[in-house]
């Protein structure tokens, strides 16, 4: 039986950057994907395919737990904690949005998530930029 990674060679490359990357490069790549699916949760809402509006939502909040129990105190312990806050507030607005249909939290929700992924690139790219 193929497997999924055989059967589409863009998630088989996708897969591969995943498995491949650094740490910072998989919060990036994380955050890349909420973004995709946010992008794709205000395309579904906006055409009220409530599947597809549901399906994207769940996998931004899949995404943002990942995040959420990865976080660890280490050296910065206000901003993990900071992180963590901003994820489980950013996961309940999506129930929320979700339920009521609203595509201008939806919007907030996204704009937000689309900061903080600009900022993990910059910073991904300063570290890499250190490392060179």
């Amino acid at each position: 039986m193929a497997t999924a990674i055989h059967t589409y060679p863009t998630q088989a490359y996708q897969d591969t950057e995943v498995m491949t990357a650094d740490p910072r490069r998989r919060v990036v790549l994380l955050f890349d994907s909420m973004v995709r699916e946010l992008c794709a949760a205000r395309e579904a809402m906006a055409q009220r395919d409530y599947h597809g509006q549901c399906t994207s939502i769940v996998r931004t909040q899949r995404i943002l737990s990942v995040l959420a129990s990865a976080l660890q105190d280490g050296e910065a312990p206000g901003i993990a904690r900071a992180l963590g806050s901003l994820y489980h507030w950013a996961h309940a607005k999506l129930t929320e949005a979700s339920l009521s249909d609203d595509e201008v939290l939806l919007a907030e929700i996204t704009q937000i998530i689309v900061g903080l992924r600009d900022a993990w690139r910059e910073a991904e790219l300063q570290c890499r930029g250190a490392v060179s």
